[in-house]
Protein backbone atom coordinates (compact mmCIF):
# COMPACT_ATOMS: atom_id res chain seq x y z
CA UNK A 1 0.00 0.00 0.00
CA UNK A 2 1.16 3.53 -0.71
CA UNK A 3 1.03 4.60 2.96
CA UNK A 4 3.47 1.87 3.94
CA UNK A 5 5.96 3.29 1.44
CA UNK A 6 5.32 6.87 2.56
CA UNK A 7 5.73 5.91 6.21
CA UNK A 8 8.98 4.11 5.45
CA UNK A 9 10.42 7.03 3.49
CA UNK A 10 9.22 9.66 5.99
CA UNK A 11 11.27 8.23 8.89
CA UNK A 12 14.47 10.22 8.19
CA UNK A 13 12.38 13.34 7.61
CA UNK A 14 10.50 12.84 10.88
CA UNK A 15 13.62 12.21 12.94
CA UNK A 16 15.56 15.08 11.38
CA UNK A 17 12.68 17.50 12.07
CA UNK A 18 12.25 16.13 15.59
CA UNK A 19 15.92 16.68 16.45
CA UNK A 20 15.83 20.16 14.94
CA UNK A 21 12.72 20.93 17.02
CA UNK A 22 14.40 19.71 20.21
CA UNK A 23 17.52 21.82 19.63
CA UNK A 24 15.69 25.04 18.71
CA UNK A 25 13.02 24.69 21.40
CA UNK A 26 15.54 23.90 24.09
CA UNK A 27 17.72 26.87 23.15
CA UNK A 28 14.72 29.23 23.26
CA UNK A 29 12.72 27.78 26.16
CA UNK A 30 15.70 27.24 28.48
CA UNK A 31 16.08 31.04 28.65
CA UNK A 32 18.92 32.92 30.25
CA UNK A 33 20.81 32.08 33.42
CA UNK A 34 17.85 33.35 35.49
CA UNK A 35 15.39 31.08 33.67
CA UNK A 36 13.71 33.95 31.84
CA UNK A 37 12.32 33.23 28.36
CA UNK A 38 11.61 35.99 25.85
CA UNK A 39 7.94 35.71 24.95
CA UNK A 40 8.44 37.43 21.59
CA UNK A 41 10.95 34.78 20.55
CA UNK A 42 8.33 32.14 21.27
CA UNK A 43 5.77 34.01 19.17
CA UNK A 44 8.22 33.98 16.28
CA UNK A 45 9.07 30.28 16.72
CA UNK A 46 5.63 28.84 17.48
CA UNK A 47 3.23 31.20 15.66
CA UNK A 48 4.89 33.20 12.89
CA UNK A 49 7.26 30.44 11.72
CA UNK A 50 4.53 27.70 11.51
CA UNK A 51 2.12 30.03 9.69
CA UNK A 52 4.82 31.14 7.25
CA UNK A 53 5.94 27.57 6.48
CA UNK A 54 2.34 26.40 6.04
CA UNK A 55 1.65 29.18 3.54
CA UNK A 56 4.97 28.47 1.85
CA UNK A 57 4.04 24.78 1.55
CA UNK A 58 0.71 25.58 -0.08
CA UNK A 59 2.32 28.00 -2.52
CA UNK A 60 5.11 25.57 -3.35
CA UNK A 61 2.55 22.89 -4.16
CA UNK A 62 1.18 25.06 -6.95
CA UNK A 63 4.51 26.66 -7.88
CA UNK A 64 7.01 23.82 -8.17
CA UNK A 65 10.33 25.78 -8.14
CA UNK A 66 9.69 26.76 -4.51
CA UNK A 67 9.84 23.08 -3.53
CA UNK A 68 13.57 23.17 -4.19
CA UNK A 69 13.94 25.03 -0.93
CA UNK A 70 11.73 22.84 1.23
CA UNK A 71 13.21 20.83 4.08
CA UNK A 72 11.59 17.58 2.96
CA UNK A 73 13.03 18.03 -0.54
CA UNK A 74 16.47 18.49 1.00
CA UNK A 75 16.15 15.28 3.00
CA UNK A 76 14.89 13.36 -0.06
CA UNK A 77 17.84 14.71 -2.05
CA UNK A 78 20.20 13.31 0.61
CA UNK A 79 18.37 9.98 0.44
CA UNK A 80 18.66 9.83 -3.34
CA UNK A 81 22.36 10.69 -3.42
CA UNK A 82 23.46 8.54 -0.48
CA UNK A 83 24.15 4.94 -1.44
CA UNK A 84 24.99 3.52 1.99
CA UNK A 85 23.11 5.02 4.94
CA UNK A 86 19.73 5.53 3.24
CA UNK A 87 19.74 2.58 0.84
CA UNK A 88 16.40 1.12 1.96
CA UNK A 89 14.73 4.54 1.97
CA UNK A 90 16.01 5.22 -1.54
CA UNK A 91 14.51 1.96 -2.80
CA UNK A 92 11.13 2.80 -1.27
CA UNK A 93 11.24 6.33 -2.69
CA UNK A 94 11.91 5.04 -6.19
CA UNK A 95 8.84 2.80 -5.90
CA UNK A 96 6.59 5.84 -5.61
CA UNK A 97 4.78 6.90 -8.79
CA UNK A 98 6.92 9.63 -10.40
CA UNK A 99 3.98 11.67 -11.66
CA UNK A 100 1.90 14.67 -10.65
CA UNK A 101 1.26 12.95 -7.30
CA UNK A 102 4.96 13.51 -6.46
CA UNK A 103 4.21 17.15 -5.61
CA UNK A 104 1.47 15.99 -3.28
CA UNK A 105 3.93 13.54 -1.72
CA UNK A 106 6.47 16.31 -1.05
CA UNK A 107 3.69 18.46 0.40
CA UNK A 108 2.72 15.57 2.66
CA UNK A 109 6.34 15.11 3.78
CA UNK A 110 6.68 18.82 4.58
CA UNK A 111 3.62 18.68 6.84
CA UNK A 112 4.95 15.58 8.58
CA UNK A 113 8.24 17.40 9.17
CA UNK A 114 6.41 20.42 10.64
CA UNK A 115 4.27 18.26 12.92
CA UNK A 116 7.33 16.33 14.09
CA UNK A 117 8.97 19.68 14.89
CA UNK A 118 5.91 20.75 16.90
CA UNK A 119 5.81 17.48 18.84
CA UNK A 120 9.47 18.00 19.81
CA UNK A 121 8.68 21.57 20.92
CA UNK A 122 5.76 20.41 23.06
CA UNK A 123 7.91 17.72 24.63
CA UNK A 124 10.65 20.25 25.49
CA UNK A 125 8.07 22.64 26.96
CA UNK A 126 6.59 19.94 29.21
CA UNK A 127 10.03 18.84 30.39
CA UNK A 128 11.10 22.40 31.25
CA UNK A 129 7.81 23.18 32.99
CA UNK A 130 8.21 20.11 35.17
CA UNK A 131 11.92 20.34 35.92
CA UNK A 132 12.64 24.10 35.95
CA UNK A 133 11.11 27.40 37.03
CA UNK A 134 10.37 29.08 33.69
CA UNK A 135 9.50 32.79 33.62
CA UNK A 136 8.28 34.53 30.50
CA UNK A 137 9.25 38.13 29.86
CA UNK A 138 9.34 40.43 26.87
CA UNK A 139 11.59 43.27 25.82
CA UNK A 140 11.11 45.78 23.04
CA UNK A 141 12.42 49.22 22.15
CA UNK A 142 9.54 50.16 19.83
CA UNK A 143 6.55 48.26 21.23
CA UNK A 144 4.63 48.99 24.42
CA UNK A 145 2.16 46.89 26.41
CA UNK A 146 -0.86 47.98 24.36
CA UNK A 147 0.85 46.97 21.12
CA UNK A 148 1.75 43.57 22.53
CA UNK A 149 -1.81 43.07 23.88
CA UNK A 150 -3.36 43.73 20.46
CA UNK A 151 -1.05 41.20 18.80
CA UNK A 152 -1.53 38.53 21.46
CA UNK A 153 -5.32 38.94 21.51
CA UNK A 154 -5.33 38.38 17.76
CA UNK A 155 -3.21 35.26 18.18
CA UNK A 156 -5.44 33.94 21.00
CA UNK A 157 -8.71 34.18 19.04
CA UNK A 158 -8.84 30.39 18.29
CA UNK A 159 -8.93 29.46 22.01
CA UNK A 160 -11.23 32.11 23.45
CA UNK A 161 -13.01 29.33 25.36
CA UNK A 162 -9.82 28.87 27.46
CA UNK A 163 -9.79 31.95 29.67
CA UNK A 164 -6.64 30.93 31.51
CA UNK A 165 -4.68 31.10 28.25
CA UNK A 166 -5.93 34.57 27.28
CA UNK A 167 -3.50 37.52 27.55
CA UNK A 168 -4.37 40.65 29.53
CA UNK A 169 -2.79 44.06 29.93
CA UNK A 170 -1.85 43.54 33.57
CA UNK A 171 0.00 40.32 32.84
CA UNK A 172 1.79 41.92 29.89
CA UNK A 173 2.83 44.96 31.96
CA UNK A 174 4.17 42.82 34.79
CA UNK A 175 6.09 40.62 32.35
CA UNK A 176 7.85 43.54 30.66
CA UNK A 177 11.55 43.50 31.47
CA UNK A 178 12.86 47.10 31.42
CA UNK A 179 15.83 46.80 33.69
CA UNK A 180 17.36 43.90 35.51
CA UNK A 181 17.89 46.16 38.50
CA UNK A 182 14.15 46.50 39.09
CA UNK A 183 13.87 42.90 40.15
CA UNK A 184 16.75 43.25 42.60
CA UNK A 185 15.33 46.37 44.23
CA UNK A 186 11.71 45.22 44.43
CA UNK A 187 12.37 42.07 46.43
CA UNK A 188 9.03 42.39 48.16
CA UNK A 189 7.19 42.10 44.86
CA UNK A 190 9.44 39.45 43.33
CA UNK A 191 7.22 36.51 44.26
CA UNK A 192 4.06 38.00 42.73
CA UNK A 193 5.96 39.06 39.62
CA UNK A 194 7.44 35.59 39.19
CA UNK A 195 4.06 33.94 39.66
CA UNK A 196 2.48 36.28 37.13
CA UNK A 197 5.19 35.80 34.53
CA UNK A 198 4.93 32.02 34.98
CA UNK A 199 1.25 32.13 33.99
CA UNK A 200 2.27 32.64 30.38
CA UNK A 201 2.86 28.90 29.95
CA UNK A 202 -0.85 28.34 29.22
CA UNK A 203 -0.78 30.88 26.41
CA UNK A 204 2.46 29.40 25.03
CA UNK A 205 1.02 25.87 25.20
CA UNK A 206 -2.18 26.93 23.44
CA UNK A 207 -0.19 28.71 20.71
CA UNK A 208 1.94 25.62 20.14
CA UNK A 209 -1.05 23.28 20.08
CA UNK A 210 -3.06 25.35 17.63
CA UNK A 211 -0.54 26.94 15.26
CA UNK A 212 2.23 24.35 15.34
CA UNK A 213 0.39 21.06 15.89
CA UNK A 214 -3.35 21.09 15.16
CA UNK A 215 -3.11 22.99 11.86
CA UNK A 216 -0.55 20.50 10.56
CA UNK A 217 -2.55 17.57 11.90
CA UNK A 218 -5.66 18.74 10.04
CA UNK A 219 -3.68 19.28 6.82
CA UNK A 220 -2.12 15.80 7.12
CA UNK A 221 -5.54 14.20 7.60
CA UNK A 222 -6.84 16.02 4.52
CA UNK A 223 -3.80 14.91 2.54
CA UNK A 224 -4.29 11.31 3.63
CA UNK A 225 -7.90 11.49 2.50
CA UNK A 226 -6.72 12.96 -0.79
CA UNK A 227 -4.18 10.16 -1.18
CA UNK A 228 -6.80 7.51 -0.51
CA UNK A 229 -9.17 9.03 -3.06
CA UNK A 230 -6.39 9.34 -5.66
CA UNK A 231 -5.21 5.77 -5.20
CA UNK A 232 -8.76 4.46 -5.15
CA UNK A 233 -9.46 6.23 -8.45
CA UNK A 234 -6.14 5.00 -9.82
CA UNK A 235 -6.88 1.40 -8.85
CA UNK A 236 -10.37 1.65 -10.34
CA UNK A 237 -8.90 3.11 -13.53
CA UNK A 238 -6.26 0.38 -13.70
CA UNK A 239 -8.85 -2.32 -13.13
CA UNK A 240 -11.11 -0.74 -15.73
CA UNK A 241 -8.24 -0.50 -18.21
CA UNK A 242 -7.35 -4.12 -17.54
CA UNK A 243 -10.97 -5.15 -17.98
CA UNK A 244 -11.28 -3.04 -21.14
CA UNK A 245 -8.06 -4.42 -22.56
CA UNK A 246 -9.29 -7.98 -22.03
CA UNK A 247 -12.59 -7.10 -23.62
CA UNK A 248 -10.81 -5.39 -26.48
CA UNK A 249 -8.70 -8.50 -26.98
CA UNK A 250 -11.90 -10.43 -27.42
CA UNK A 251 -13.66 -7.74 -29.40
CA UNK A 252 -10.83 -6.86 -31.76
CA UNK A 253 -9.98 -10.34 -32.97
CA UNK A 254 -9.08 -10.91 -36.58
CA UNK A 255 -10.84 -13.61 -38.53
CA UNK A 256 -7.92 -16.01 -38.06
CA UNK A 257 -7.97 -15.44 -34.29
CA UNK A 258 -11.71 -16.00 -34.17
CA UNK A 259 -11.25 -19.33 -35.94
CA UNK A 260 -8.71 -20.37 -33.31
CA UNK A 261 -11.18 -19.58 -30.52
CA UNK A 262 -14.11 -21.34 -32.16
CA UNK A 263 -15.10 -24.99 -32.44
CA UNK A 264 -14.32 -26.52 -35.85
CA UNK A 265 -16.42 -29.67 -35.78
CA UNK A 266 -19.08 -31.62 -33.87
CA UNK A 267 -18.05 -35.20 -33.20
CA UNK A 268 -21.12 -36.38 -31.25
CA UNK A 269 -24.66 -36.71 -32.45
CA UNK A 270 -26.60 -33.46 -32.57
CA UNK A 271 -29.84 -31.86 -33.70
CA UNK A 272 -30.00 -28.91 -36.07
CA UNK A 273 -32.02 -25.96 -34.82
CA UNK A 274 -32.71 -23.95 -37.96
CA UNK A 275 -33.27 -20.68 -36.09
CA UNK A 276 -32.37 -18.63 -39.18
CA UNK A 277 -34.74 -20.67 -41.38
CA UNK A 278 -32.11 -21.20 -44.08
CA UNK A 279 -32.84 -23.28 -47.20
CA UNK A 280 -32.62 -27.07 -46.95
CA UNK A 281 -29.70 -27.41 -49.45
CA UNK A 282 -27.53 -25.29 -47.18
CA UNK A 283 -28.49 -27.47 -44.23
CA UNK A 284 -27.26 -30.48 -46.19
CA UNK A 285 -23.93 -28.75 -46.87
CA UNK A 286 -23.54 -28.13 -43.15
CA UNK A 287 -24.40 -31.74 -42.26
CA UNK A 288 -21.85 -33.02 -44.75
CA UNK A 289 -19.16 -30.79 -43.26
CA UNK A 290 -19.51 -32.20 -39.72
CA UNK A 291 -18.30 -35.53 -38.33
CA UNK A 292 -21.25 -36.17 -36.02
CA UNK A 293 -24.62 -37.45 -37.15
CA UNK A 294 -27.65 -35.17 -37.24
CA UNK A 295 -30.50 -36.86 -35.35
CA UNK A 296 -33.16 -34.29 -36.04
CA UNK A 297 -33.90 -30.96 -37.66
CA UNK A 298 -36.30 -28.47 -36.09
CA UNK A 299 -36.87 -24.76 -35.89
CA UNK A 300 -37.31 -22.74 -32.72
CA UNK A 301 -36.75 -19.32 -34.28
CA UNK A 302 -39.17 -16.46 -34.99
CA UNK A 303 -40.63 -18.27 -38.03
CA UNK A 304 -41.28 -21.55 -36.17
CA UNK A 305 -44.71 -22.92 -35.35
CA UNK A 306 -45.84 -23.66 -31.80
CA UNK A 307 -45.37 -27.40 -32.30
CA UNK A 308 -41.81 -26.88 -33.59
CA UNK A 309 -40.95 -24.70 -30.59
CA UNK A 310 -42.36 -27.34 -28.26
CA UNK A 311 -40.13 -30.01 -29.82
CA UNK A 312 -37.11 -27.75 -29.58
CA UNK A 313 -37.76 -26.88 -25.94
CA UNK A 314 -37.96 -30.57 -25.02
CA UNK A 315 -34.63 -31.36 -26.70
CA UNK A 316 -31.94 -31.70 -24.02
CA UNK A 317 -29.10 -33.17 -26.06
CA UNK A 318 -26.49 -31.33 -28.12
CA UNK A 319 -27.89 -29.09 -30.81
CA UNK A 320 -26.53 -26.77 -33.47
CA UNK A 321 -28.34 -23.46 -33.69
CA UNK A 322 -27.93 -21.77 -37.05
CA UNK A 323 -28.31 -17.99 -36.92
CA UNK A 324 -27.88 -15.08 -39.27
CA UNK A 325 -24.60 -13.42 -38.39
CA UNK A 326 -25.73 -9.88 -39.20
CA UNK A 327 -28.72 -10.05 -36.88
CA UNK A 328 -27.92 -9.09 -33.25
CA UNK A 329 -28.52 -11.77 -30.59
CA UNK A 330 -31.99 -11.46 -29.11
CA UNK A 331 -33.21 -12.05 -25.57
CA UNK A 332 -35.52 -14.76 -26.91
CA UNK A 333 -32.52 -16.77 -28.09
CA UNK A 334 -30.68 -16.18 -24.81
CA UNK A 335 -33.67 -17.51 -22.85
CA UNK A 336 -33.87 -20.58 -25.06
CA UNK A 337 -30.17 -21.32 -24.58
CA UNK A 338 -30.45 -21.33 -20.77
CA UNK A 339 -32.00 -24.83 -20.74
CA UNK A 340 -29.98 -26.41 -23.55
CA UNK A 341 -26.42 -26.85 -24.79
CA UNK A 342 -24.46 -27.08 -27.98
CA UNK A 343 -23.08 -24.84 -30.70
CA UNK A 344 -24.04 -21.66 -32.54
CA UNK A 345 -23.16 -21.28 -36.21
CA UNK A 346 -23.43 -17.66 -37.43
CA UNK A 347 -23.84 -17.53 -41.21
CA UNK A 348 -23.97 -14.65 -43.64
CA UNK A 349 -26.37 -15.70 -46.40
CA UNK A 350 -26.95 -13.73 -49.55
CA UNK A 351 -29.07 -14.98 -52.40
CA UNK A 352 -29.11 -18.47 -50.83
CA UNK A 353 -25.33 -18.50 -50.85
CA UNK A 354 -23.07 -18.54 -47.80
CA UNK A 355 -20.56 -15.68 -47.92
CA UNK A 356 -17.84 -14.59 -45.57
CA UNK A 357 -19.21 -13.19 -42.32
CA UNK A 358 -17.95 -9.83 -41.18
CA UNK A 359 -15.50 -9.76 -38.28
CA UNK A 360 -17.50 -7.39 -36.09
CA UNK A 361 -20.62 -9.54 -36.53
CA UNK A 362 -18.73 -12.61 -35.34
CA UNK A 363 -17.21 -10.66 -32.44
CA UNK A 364 -20.71 -9.80 -31.28
CA UNK A 365 -21.70 -13.48 -31.32
CA UNK A 366 -18.54 -14.46 -29.42
CA UNK A 367 -19.41 -11.94 -26.69
CA UNK A 368 -22.95 -13.29 -26.59
CA UNK A 369 -21.86 -16.93 -26.29
CA UNK A 370 -19.29 -16.08 -23.56
CA UNK A 371 -22.24 -15.48 -21.23
CA UNK A 372 -23.39 -19.08 -21.68
CA UNK A 373 -20.66 -21.52 -20.68
CA UNK A 374 -22.45 -24.57 -22.12
CA UNK A 375 -22.36 -23.08 -25.59
CA UNK A 376 -19.62 -22.54 -28.20
CA UNK A 377 -19.35 -20.69 -31.47
CA UNK A 378 -18.85 -23.06 -34.40
CA UNK A 379 -17.00 -21.86 -37.51
CA UNK A 380 -16.64 -24.51 -40.22
CA UNK A 381 -13.42 -24.16 -42.30
CA UNK A 382 -14.99 -25.96 -45.26
CA UNK A 383 -17.83 -23.48 -45.35
CA UNK A 384 -15.38 -20.62 -45.05
CA UNK A 385 -13.52 -21.90 -48.08
CA UNK A 386 -16.82 -22.39 -49.83
CA UNK A 387 -17.76 -18.82 -49.00
CA UNK A 388 -14.83 -17.56 -50.95
CA UNK A 389 -15.51 -19.86 -53.92
CA UNK A 390 -19.25 -19.13 -54.03
CA UNK A 391 -19.08 -15.48 -53.06
CA UNK A 392 -20.97 -13.43 -55.66
CA UNK A 393 -18.82 -11.25 -57.88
Amino acid sequence: MVFEKLTQISKPILWSSFLLGVLLSWSVLSGDNLGRVNLLYLIILYVIFPCFTLIYSFISYFYSPLQLGSFSTLIISVIQNNHFIFTKYKKEYLKLPQSDSLKLTLFYFSQLAAMSFSVASLLVLFILLITTDVHFIWRSTLLNSEHILNVLELIAIPWQFWQGAQPNLELISISQDNRLLNEVINQSNSLSVNLSSSNWWKFVLAAQLFYAFLTRFVVIMLLKTNFKMRWKKRNLAENKNLFDSKNNEKQNKTMSQLYKLSAKDISQNYAINNWANIPFPLLEDIRMSLTGQSDSIFNAGPSATDSERLIAERWRETQLIIVKSWEPPLAELSDFMQNSMGYILPLDIRNETVVEARDFHLQEWFRFVDKNTQWQVLLIPELSHKMIVNKPQ
